[in-house]
């Protein structure tokens, strides 16, 4: 009969299609990840080198059949701890992209702010220990007086580092 071979606790071919798929899917999130990022998730040697070949395939085709080959390694991988460790580093980019909006809106409200209310926004900004009031003020002073031209974008620039440096 047909199905007197099968043992019964074995998955069926459709789970099988499934864990193969979300494997694939799984080494396509590597692939998009940067080589240092990367080296922190404890793979193996040679899912390590096929991700490596696949960055510098630049063929649409051969890229397809690489991400196929990353997905079949993936097979010995410990799934459990790399889906955590890319958690984890979903985790830490959507931290930094929280810091730079809200140093995009300090920068905005500071610059916005009338001439009165800035020492009042620079206190209650300041009361962190890496802010260096003078600076902050000069650096403000200088990107509002510099509203057109080429050093507008330059001083705007440097006061959003400064903030960003605080922020972090």
């Amino acid at each position: 009969m047909c199905g007197e071979g099968k043992k019964p606790d074995a998955p069926s071919r459709s789970a099988k299609k499934r864990e193969s798929a979300a494997m694939q899917k799984l080494g396509e999130e590597l692939c998009r990840l940067a080589p240092e990022e990367r080296d922190g998730l404890g793979l193996s040697q040679d899912l390590l080198e096929a991700l490596k070949t696949h960055d510098r395939i630049k063929d649409r085709e051969a890229a397809r059949r690489q991400r196929q080959f990353i997905g079949k390694l993936m097979r010995e991988e410990d799934i459990g701890a790399l889906a955590a460790g890319l958690a984890s580093l979903k985790n830490v980019r959507a931290e930094e992209v929280k810091k730079f909006k809200e140093a995009e809106e300090w920068r905005e409200n500071f610059l916005s702010a009338s001439a009165s209310a800035l020492p009042s926004l620079i206190e209650k900004f300041a009361s962190d220990t890496r802010c260096d009031r003078d600076v902050l003020r000069s650096l403000v002073d200088k990107a509002r007086e510099d509203q057109s031209g080429p050093d507008a974008t330059a001083a705007r620039r440097a006061f959003f580092r400064e903030l960003s440096r605080i922020i972090k």
